[in-house]
């Protein structure tokens, strides 16, 4: 079942308040979000590592220009 804005906002002020620090607002899709939220769960890491590990994943499988 997707996630409302509404839903996703509050998860995403609930974070920012746990990890404090200048924060930006980074709107995913429902699904990303609640693979984040549950990759964040599981290894113990910030939304912001998850979401920069994932970057990196899907970087390294480009063709270099």
């Amino acid at each position: 079942m997707p996630l409302s804005n509404t839903e996703r906002s509050k998860l995403f002020r609930a974070r920012r308040k746990e990890e404090g620090g200048k924060q930006f607002t980074l709107w995913l899709p429902a699904d990303v979000a609640r693979v984040v939220a549950e990759e964040t769960e599981r290894g113990n890491q910030s939304e912001s590592a998850v979401i920069l590990g994932c970057v990196r994943e899907v970087l390294a499988g480009c063709p270099s220009s």
